[in-house]
């Protein structure tokens, strides 16, 4: 678990997908969970990697205290229900126009400044969620979800979907993904950093004529 470098005031814990795959249409639809712990009370949003997807909604999720018991010990927590509720949020690709086309022509020098800026500016995250009151009146401690709903189709990048062609007709269709050290975020918003070390969980729904395969335990 660490801090993110583009969250300063909380602790990234946990990740996770959950996708359906649909070979046919090359595309992926789903959502992410991201799970962090309060280091600061007061922190006003979240920044999340995300290039290439659709973003459809995105929630936040205070997780409840367990309860305690008359002597002040904790007790185990009660599978209560999450109440999620929505966030604004706006995704920002600054890549896809480094240069505001209004500038005009410019030299080589000046570009590389504004391919620069637009490249750290991405790094720190393309979709930027306002955390609502709920979740800014956190104590220090406290733990949060943000769920994000998103759609791919026909990607660019990190998911590669491979289907039979005139070149080919007996390739066998599959699709896998290729993320490298900064990749995640072209098929799923995730904090992509190399140093956010966390719990990961998988979840991919395929048809039954597929077989889903990933890095990690299988639990179910």
């Amino acid at each position: 678990m660490t801090e993110p470098v583009n969250n300063p005031g909380i602790l990234l814990e946990q990740q996770e997908v959950d996708l359906t795959v649909n070979l046919e249409q090359r595309a992926l639809s789903g959502h992410v969970r991201l799970k962090f712990q309060v280091l600061r009370a007061g922190v006003t949003q979240v920044r999340i990697n995300s290039h290439q997807a659709s973003i459809s909604n995105v929630t936040v999720a205070a997780i409840p205290l367990p309860p305690t018991s008359a002597d002040g010990t904790t007790t185990a927590p009660l599978p209560t229900p999450l109440q999620y509720v929505e966030a604004p949020f706006q995704l920002s690709n600054w890549l896809d126009q480094p240069v505001h086309s209004n500038l005009g022509r410019i030299n080589a020098a000046s570009y590389q400044s504004f391919h620069r800026a637009a490249l750290d500016a991405s790094d720190s995250g393309e979709l930027e969620v306002a955390l609502p009151p709920l979740i800014q009146n956190l104590a220090v401690g406290r733990t949060f979800w943000v769920k994000v709903d998103y759609s791919l189709s026909n990607p660019g990048g990190g998911a590669y979907f491979v289907l039979p062609s005139e070149e080919d007709p007996a390739e066998i269709p599959h699709m896998f993904t290729h993320s490298g050290s900064i990749g995640s975020r072209l098929w799923m918003p995730c904090i992509d950093q190399p140093a956010a070390i966390c719990v990961w969980e998988v979840f991919l729904h395929v048809s039954a004529e597929l077989t889903a395969v990933a890095n990690g335990l299988l639990v179910c």
